[in-house]
Order: structure tokens, then C-alpha cells, then sequence
């Protein structure tokens, strides 16, 4: 579409370039005929009636160039607007093709997103069920409630990193951590725990 462009571009300024070339003739001949009219009209010059009769044809001849020039001129800005029409609506089209893939992917991105806050959902209700658990094996520590506190510093920490992060409480940066910060400083403690219980001072199972 761009050569096409560039094509009617260039037609066009030849067309151009033409009138200007006419209207200098033409300029040129009005001056000429302005200078013998009156030796051939007032004097009766034949010299000069002859050459005034060579200006007039030739000046009707211009005339008539100059209108068949307008016209093709009027239609070589047709064609460059066509041309012009043309190229953008093709650009266009293929915006609308990359808008489609990038929709698509949208769509996909939305059922994604989805799916990893309920997959985390889910993970930490389980891991609030495994405390139950722990619990009923004889170490209370970590409590629900430690898991509420920080599970909670947890989810905001990452709420404050989406793409519109004043929508949510901002954290001071000593306040902010990961379930995985938070779970392994409690694994550390459990395994302390069930070191002293099996008597293994060195964290190893019997």
C-alpha cells in the first residue's frame, strides 16, 4: 500500500510540475501578446499580426492544456486519497488481526489468574487444616492466629505488587514477607521441636 501511495505521490507531482511549466508559457505569452497587440492592431503590422495570430493559437492551444491538466491533476488527488484510504484501512485490518491474538490472550490470562487465587486459596486452607493437625501432635505453636497475622502481611505484601498497588493497604518495608518466609521460620521451629522430642540434637530423624 505504501508504493501505492508513493506511486500517486510521484504522478501527482509531475502533473504539478506540468502546470507550472504551462502557466509560465502562458504567462509568457500574455506578455508577448500584450507588447505587439497594438503594432498589430493600430498599425496594421503584418509582422506583427502575424505573430499576434501565432500567440492566439497558441495561447487557445494552452488554454485548452492547461484545463485538460486541471482534470487530470482533480483525479491524481483522487487516486492519492484512494491510495491514502487504502493504506489505512489495511492498516487497520491488521491492527484488528493483533488486537484479536492480544484479546485471546487476555481471555486466557483472566482464566489463569483465576485459577492461581483459587489454587492459593486452596493451599492456604489447607495449610490452616495442617496446623489443626500439628496442633493435635502435641505442638500448639504456630497458632491460627499467627497464621491470620502473617498469612495476612503475606496477601498484602503481593496485593501491593499488582499493577494498581493503591487500591490496597501499603506496607512498611519491614512489615511486608511471603508465606514462604513465614512457613519456614515456623519449619525451623517444628523441626527444633521434633528434634528435642526424639532426642536428636542434630535436627536428624531416628
Amino acid at each position: 500500500m505504501t508504493t501505492d501511495i508513493t506511486a500517486a505521490e510521484q504522478t501527482l507531482a509531475k502533473l504539478e510540475d506540468k502546470r507550472r511549466h504551462l502557466v509560465q508559457q502562458v504567462t509568457e505569452l500574455d506578455a508577448e501578446r500584450q507588447q505587439i497587440a497594438f503594432a498589430a492592431h493600430s498599425c496594421n503590422d503584418a509582422k506583427a499580426r502575424k505573430r499576434l495570430d501565432e500567440i492566439n493559437l497558441a495561447f487557445a492551444t494552452r488554454q485548452s492544456e492547461m484545463a485538460s491538466l486541471e482534470a487530470a491533476i482533480a483525479e491524481a488527488n483522487i487516486r492519492l486519497a484512494t491510495a491514502k484510504t487504502n493504506a489505512a484501512l489495511a492498516a487497520d485490518r491488521e491492527a484488528a488481526r493483533q488486537l484479536r491474538e492480544l484479546v485471546k490472550e487476555l481471555g486466557e490470562l483472566g482464566t489463569e489468574i483465576d485459577a492461581a487465587f483459587t489454587d492459593a486459596l486452596a493451599h492456604m486452607t489447607s495449610m490452616a487444616t495442617l496446623l489443626n493437625k500439628i496442633h493435635a501432635l502435641g505442638c500448639p505453636s504456630p497458632s491460627h492466629d499467627q497464621l491470620r497475622v502473617l498469612g495476612s502481611q503475606a496477601v498484602k505484601t503481593y496485593l501491593m505488587a499488582l499493577p494498581f498497588p493503591r487500591e490496597f493497604e501499603h506496607l512498611a518495608p519491614n512489615s511486608r514477607k511471603t508465606f514462604d518466609q513465614v512457613v519456614h521460620g515456623w519449619v525451623t521451629m517444628l523441626e527444633r521441636n521434633i528434634a528435642a522430642r526424639l532426642g536428636d540434637n542434630h535436627g536428624k530423624a531416628a
